[in-house]
């Protein structure tokens, strides 16, 4: 049985009432409820906080609730704290994180919730697979320069290759592939920190 539940797909809204749904209850203030939102990120001591929480008695209801309600804003550092959690959470415990998609969350993580998946942002089709393929294995036997060349062409949606690579590898998830998925993760991290696209890219492509 899953203690953790990751939503994914739709809007916010829509995670939210399927939250909801899940829980039965109304997830606004209650004692038993905890709501975790980033300020700007979600830190190890926000973790830390949420272990607490759900390691004491409930006041009323059945179940501590944790909701993160973005839970791509979990940093990787409090992603690896909350994996014990996740692993071993308390009886009545019971938790819920909220996202887009599953790039920017660690695999561990991701296969240690009940996922539900509202809609198709954290899929690709079978098309698209390929596609994201034959960049990933060009990057791959390319030299300096040409990644060079290539984080170039892609800058111009940094966000968008990084993410398609990433539900890429999480598709065709192999051991061997974690650093390339920790790499893009970090990269997303810079992109939405306004760091220079071109800049980021040469650095990704390099360490590929």
């Amino acid at each position: 049985m899953f203690h953790a539940t990751l939503i994914v797909g739709g809007n916010n809204q829509k995670r939210l009432d399927e939250a909801e749904k899940l829980t039965g209850v109304k997830l606004d203030l209650s004692p038993d409820i905890l709501i975790v939102s980033p300020d700007p990120s979600i830190t190890i001591a926000t973790v830390r906080r949420l272990n607490q929480f759900l390691a004491r008695i409930p006041l009323s209801a059945k179940n501590n609730i944790c909701l993160i309600t973005d839970a791509a804003a979990i940093t990787i550092p409090a992603q690896n704290a909350l994996l014990k959690t996740l692993e071993e959470p308390p009886q009545s415990a019971q938790i819920i994180l909220l996202a887009d998609s599953t790039a920017k969350l660690l695999p561990t993580v991701v296969s240690r919730c009940q996922l539900v998946n509202l809609g198709d942002n954290d899929k690709l089709s079978e098309a698209e697979l390929k596609v994201q393929e034959k960049i990933f294995n060009q990057i791959a036997a390319a030299r300096a320069g040409e990644r060079i060349a290539l984080a170039a062409n892609f800058a111009a949606d940094a966000k968008n290759f990084c993410a398609n690579q990433l539900k890429f590898l999480h598709h065709e998830l192999k051991q061997e592939n974690i650093a390339q998925i920790l790499q893009l993760q970090a990269s997303l991290k810079y992109l939405d920190a306004n760091v220079n696209p071109k800049l980021v890219l040469e650095q990704l492509l390099l360490n590929w």
